[in-house]
Formats: C-alpha cells, sequence, structure tokens
C-alpha cells in the first residue's frame, strides 16, 4: 500500500501567491517570512506560538484554543471573499478568490508533485478537485452558496482531525513536545511547497524577477 503524506496538492493553493506574489499585496508574504526567519531558532517560535494558543497558561493546549484562532481567520477570509456582503458566497465569489491559484496548481501539478515528493522523500496525495468539485464538497445542503457555517463546520472538522492525530498519548491535550513536532512537520512540508512554487514561476516563461540589493525578489 502507497503511503501517502498529509500534503496534498490542493494544499499548495493556500502557499502560492503567499509564495511569489501574483498580485500587489504583500502583507501575506510578509507574514510567512516573518514566521519562518532564518534568523530565530525554530524551537523558540514554536514555544512562542504554543504559549500565545495556550489562553490558560496551563501548559497544555485543548482543542478549543487551537479552534477559536482558527475559526476567526475563517471569519475574515469568509468575509473577504463574500464581495456582495450578503453573508453568502456563491461559485463567482468562490472562484474569483481561488482561480488563479487553483489554475497554476491544475496546470502544474505533475510537476508540482514530482518536485514535493523528491523534498519530502514521500509520496503525495494524487487528488485535485476541479473548482466545482471544491465547491460542491464546502456547500454542505447543496443549495448553490456556503455560508459561514459551513465553512465553520469544515474548520471545526479539519482542526478536530489535526489534534487527535498530534495528540500522540490520547489524553485530549497537546503539551509543548506534541505541539512543537506537529508544527515542525507542518512546517517542512509548508516550506517544500513554497519552493516547489517558486521554482515552477520562475521556470515560467512569465516570470520575471529582480533583486532589490538584499537577496529579496521583486515581482514584475
Amino acid at each position: 500500500m502507497k503511503n501517502y503524506t498529509k500534503v496534498s496538492l490542493a494544499a499548495a493553493l493556500s502557499v502560492v501567491v503567499a509564495t511569489v506574489a501574483v498580485n500587489s499585496h504583500a502583507r501575506p508574504f510578509q507574514r510567512i517570512e516573518a514566521l519562518n526567519s532564518t534568523d530565530e531558532v525554530p524551537e523558540l517560535v514554536g514555544e512562542r506560538m504554543f504559549n500565545r494558543l495556550d489562553t490558560d497558561a496551563d501548559g497544555f493546549l485543548v482543542i478549543d484554543e487551537l479552534l477559536t484562532p482558527r475559526i476567526d481567520r475563517a471569519q475574515r477570509g469568509f468575509d473577504r471573499a463574500d464581495t456582495s456582503e450578503d453573508g453568502l458566497i456563491d461559485f463567482d465569489e468562490f472562484s474569483a478568490r481561488r482561480g488563479e491559484r487553483h489554475e497554476f496548481v491544475e496546470e502544474n501539478e505533475e510537476e508540482l508533485r514530482e518536485c514535493v515528493e523528491q523534498a519530502l522523500g514521500e509520496e503525495v496525495e494524487p487528488e485535485l478537485l476541479s473548482l466545482e468539485e471544491s465547491f460542491a464538497e464546502k456547500d454542505l445542503n447543496s443549495d448553490g452558496y456556503i455560508d459561514f457555517s459551513e465553512a465553520e463546520s469544515q474548520v471545526t472538522e479539519r482542526v478536530t482531525e489535526r489534534f487527535t492525530a498530534n495528540d500522540l498519548n490520547g489524553d485530549g491535550l497537546l503539551d509543548m513536545d506534541e505541539f512543537s513536532a506537529a508544527a515542525e512537520a507542518a512546517k517542512t512540508k509548508r516550506d517544500a511547497v513554497r519552493t516547489c512554487v517558486q521554482q515552477i514561476r520562475e521556470d515560467s516563461e512569465d516570470f520575471t524577477a529582480v533583486t532589490d540589493g538584499t537577496g529579496k525578489q521583486i515581482q514584475l
């Protein structure tokens, strides 16, 4: 039986724009650079993140402490996508937010998968849903719209699944060691996808990059 890593090509959708800007918004890229700065010891970054999430400062994380910031972030993303401000996301709003990123991954699926597999040394989940399939998967009641309760339900499901997988002793708590191991594994996978996305973009004919004198690339 093939052993697929939890990184899927669909996961690349969430880092394409943040990795190599396709528009003029720099904040997502800067935020990722801050989180993954090589100037900081990874253990200190993980410890600081753990302490920020550990709102009752008891030295453990319960699932609600992970859920609350994720749901808050999901709400902000939902509000940005809901350009009509009617509390619903239709397919046009959904595809407008995800279309360019999805198109990149779809067009470079094979090359991206091979690059990530080589970097991680393990196989990658092959499934890549179309925009229509992805929308239908999130539209739980199949009414043609995604409301926030549907988005919140799926965030809760994903966080619960990951929490359970990382709660190695099954006590319903994540201690610093469990959290740090999970965070480091996730960072390794994100970095692999990010590096491969940038490499593919640099190799494409429509990619132009110069540096600003500090080694950072400026997209033209």
